[in-house]
């Protein structure tokens, strides 16, 4: 069995710098279809002392993320001139389909924050008109601030998924195989 994992490399970070952090203690976006996904950051007390080996701790772990119906929230970070990010969205619109009311699909754009673009409305409408997209789309100008708490990101397309409560499951970089988010999906709905 041969798995190809392809990812379109964002050396640029969302934000500009990639020294930048920046700490969101909760944080509301509007999405155009579905009403509110809520951020939340975990803060965490690690003691008042230093750990002698450091692991590099996994940001997407630091999040609570909620909204309007208690399912499962894959997020999903894409730029419209990414073409993983485009093969993956029928794959993403398959797993809508499939299961329905159990997850919800956040489209989140990252375009408009790593290059100049004049008209990243019309743009983005075109992509979404173009690949039939059927979920919501979040293009709330407070995405600056989320995705400067990740201190940008690494590349795209990039999909995180978020149990019903909010916490983190696992996250995917680049166009992985359906069967992959379905069997993890499926294994988190079964737990319930």
């Amino acid at each position: 069995m041969l798995l190809l994992f392809i990812a379109c490399d964002n050396t640029k970070t969302a934000s500009g710098d990639k020294t930048k952090s920046s700490n969101l203690k909760k944080l509301t976006l509007e999405d155009t279809q579905k009403g509110k996904l809520t951020i939340q950051q975990i803060t965490k007390n690690n003691g008042n002392f230093k750990n002698i080996d450091p692991k590099e701790e996994e940001i997407f772990k630091n999040f609570i993320i909620t909204s309007d119906t208690k399912n499962i929230k894959i997020l999903f970070f894409f730029t419209t001139w990414c073409e993983p990010c485009e093969g993956i969205i029928p794959h993403l619109e398959n797993l809508r389909q499939q299961f329905n009311e159990a997850i919800s699909i956040y489209g989140i754009p990252i375009d408009d924050f790593i290059e100049n673009s004049d008209d990243f409305n019309q743009v983005l409408e075109v992509f979404a008109r173009e690949n039939n997209i059927q979920f919501p789309i979040i293009v709330d100008s407070k995405r600056l601030k989320f995705l400067q708490t990740l201190n940008g990101i690494e590349g795209v397309p990039l999909l995180v998924l978020y149990d019903k409560n909010g916490s983190y499951i696992i996250h995917y970089l680049g166009a992985v195989p359906e069967e992959m988010i379905e069997f993890d999906l499926l294994e988190k709905i079964e737990k319930r």
